[in-house]
């Protein structure tokens, strides 16, 4: 019995806090003769637990459950320290097995194991993760939704936990989209189109690829061209692998975006052959004259993007936007060529809702007809008055967004644009001379019975010197909702206006800074940034 004093001793140390102590006393009277004594191995348990050890603890709840399988309490410290290291299945199993073995009388032996069992349930269900219970192919529905929105997203959902990985490697459609670039374009294209299975939809090889010497068109060879929708391409020739390839027809292209500035007559033969398909075109700086018209011609366009792309005449132009009718957008840059033969009549796009004009001509437009415009980009160009003009004979009603930077225009035409426009919601007047505060003066005017854009909400005028505060202000409060003096005539006569939501003056002189608090109270959104921090030290 010489182990009871080394374990009483052990009880006192372990109450006082001296756990080492405690410990080794405990070690002594397993020494001699407590090895077979449950009480022993269940006390050092209890330290063990109270230093953190809990592997230790563990083998000692185990020795003395082996010593005395009828006690309850041994079973209840075993869930405890399962709990402790989130085995959540033995720490509940330890705990069936102990209730059981509990007396009808002893309630607050009962209440004990209760209250370990509901904080078992209720640590479980907070280290969950109950996504992962969710059947394979809902997972992986969930996760092609996250690709859709963002493909980095794939590498991502990979990275998460082994199950989200397995899922993610194990869906072919996830891996769909493959864009190369400097960081390992090898094993990338490599392991992408294995993941995928080849089915590759969307391929964009970028400019820095071409500076990588290990990188070659053959790494492209596994993909099944057949079902590739989107190809982008940024100074790189693949024409010659591509017909190595014997791949004469993508049935399913979609969209081809060409970017590069080489000298070079493989652009125009690449563009055209992939021609009936194609309802997204975008070329940006290519020097060959032989791109437009196309050989094999494009007719089922929706949008055509054409930036700095040289071109012989215009009638090249005009001969594209003939076969595409149903053209949706039209976006031109560095168009300033002329005619050969001069239209006999206007060329009319129904269903053209974008326009996106930089640099280019007047010419451009002088045949065109564009009477379902909704939004409106030109930018840079000596004069714009003749698109202006043209616009307004074509009878353009129902234009939504008209942003126009760096032009030279007449204040007098723009104004006759937006009285012909009254859905017109979002202006945009950045970096033009003398034409931004004639036409706030209009829209702020109630000299007429017509308010001139009442859907006008968003308002950007930067840096035109000529904006002044007084129109400004007279524009915001003839907008306001609280302006109820209007008679019931006027609320006949014309609609009410929307107020204004955000204003933009940045860079404009003219704005006196006693008034910017007057408009931060009324708009969600003012910016009066005075100068940039490269041009001062300060910004109001």
């Amino acid at each position: 019995m010489e182990w009871k004093a080394d374990f009483k001793r052990a009880v006192v140390s372990f109450k006082q806090g001296r756990l080492e102590e405690s410990l080794g006393l405990m070690n002594k009277a397993l020494q001699n003769g407590g090895d077979q004594q449950h009480v022993v191995y269940d006390s050092r348990a209890a330290i063990y637990e109270k230093m953190g050890k809990v592997r230790e603890a563990l083998m000692d709840a185990k020795s003395a459950i082996r010593l005395a399988p009828a006690r309850w309490q041994s079973y209840a410290r075993a869930s405890r320290l399962f709990l402790q290291i989130r085995r959540f299945d033995e720490a509940q199993k330890m705990l069936d097995v102990a209730l059981p073995k509990l007396s009808s009388a002893d309630t607050q032996g009962r209440d004990a194991l209760t209250s370990l069992e509901n904080e078992v349930r209720e640590t479980r269900r907070r280290y969950t993760c109950h996504i992962g219970t969710l059947p394979t192919e809902l997972l992986a529905e969930i996760f092609q939704y996250l690709v859709d929105g963002d493909s980095t997203n794939a590498l991502t959902v990979t990275r998460i936990g082994r199950h989200w990985r397995n899922v993610a490697l194990n869906t072919p459609s996830l891996w769909q989209t493959l864009i190369l670039s400097k960081k390992s374009p090898v094993r990338k294209c490599e392991r992408w189109i294995q993941r995928s299975k080849g089915r590759i939809t969307e391929l964009r090889l970028l400019r820095a690829l071409s500076n990588d010497l290990d990188w070659k068109p053959y790494h492209l060879r596994g993909i099944q061209w057949e079902h590739l929708r989107i190809l982008r391409i940024e100074e790189l020739d693949i024409a010659h692998f591509l017909e190595t390839e014997n791949i004469q027809f993508l049935p399913h292209l979609e969209t081809l975006d060409i970017k590069d500035t080489a000298e070079t007559m493989f652009r125009s033969h690449f563009i055209a052959r992939w021609g009936p398909t194609v309802q997204h075109l975008s070329i940006e700086g290519t020097r060959s004259y032989a791109v437009l018209p196309f050989q094999n011609p494009y007719h089922s366009l929706l949008s055509l993007t054409l930036r700095r792309v040289r071109i012989d005449t215009l009638d090249n132009l005009y001969a594209v936007l003939e076969l595409n009718p149903q053209l949706e957008v039209l976006c031109l840059e560095g168009m300033v060529e002329t005619f050969d033969n001069r239209p006999k009549s206007d060329l009319t796009l129904p269903h053209l809702h974008t326009l996106e004009v930089s640099f280019c001509a007047p010419t451009v437009f002088t045949f065109l007809a564009l009477p379902s415009l909704k939004k409106v980009y030109i930018r840079g160009g000596a004069t714009i008055d003749a698109i202006l003009k043209k616009l307004l004979d074509n009878g353009s009603q129902s234009i939504e967004e008209l942003s126009i930077i760096g032009c030279a225009l007449s204040s007098k035409l723009l104004i006759g644009l937006l009285s012909a426009n009254p859905a017109l919601e979002s202006v945009t007047l950045n970096h033009l001379a003398s034409t931004s505060n004639p036409v706030i003066e209009a829209l702020a005017s109630s000299q007429s019975d017509t308010i001139l854009c009442p859907s006008l909400q968003h308002i950007d005028v930067s840096r035109c010197p000529d904006v002044s505060t007084g129109p400004l202000i007279r524009l915001v409060k003839s907008r306001l909702p609280a302006n109820e003096h209007r008679s019931d005539e006027d609320e006949s006569a014309s609609p009410v206006a929307h107020p204004i939501r955000t204003l933009k003056v940045d860079g404009c002189p003219g704005i006196e800074a006693k008034f910017l608090p007057w408009f931060r109270e009324r708009l969600e959104s003012f910016s009066c940034v005075y100068a940039t921090r490269k041009e001062a030290s300060w910004k109001r």
